[in-house]
């Protein structure tokens, strides 16, 4: 799972709709709003790299977004395989697979 903590930038006066689109996804949450600025954070959940792209990319088309940006991303994959000491030679076989 990826996460990300997004600054987005919006025309005050689209706020209502904004905030209309974004209760549509269930990906993204607003996390602060400075409506007179025209500014939000959000916090947004993916799969990977590539489905996060997109939805930025979605977020970003929003009528009255004017700015999208990351400022956060973490990610946990329970695919891959973390690195310890005891584990070296697990690791070197899988990135020879």
């Amino acid at each position: 799972m990826h996460i990300s903590g997004l600054a987005a930038h919006f025309r005050p006066e689209k706020l209502d709709s904004i905030k209309k689109v974004l209760s549509g996804y269930s990906w993204v949450e607003i996390h602060g709003v400075e409506h007179a600025a025209g500014k939000m954070v959000l916090v947004m959940e993916g799969d990977n790299v590539n489905d996060e792209t997109d939805k930025l990319k979605q977020l970003q088309a929003i009528p009255g977004m004017i700015a999208v940006q990351l400022v956060y991303h973490a990610f946990e994959d329970s695919d891959e395989i973390a690195p310890r000491e005891d584990n070296i030679e697990q690791i070197m076989s899988h990135l020879n697979e």
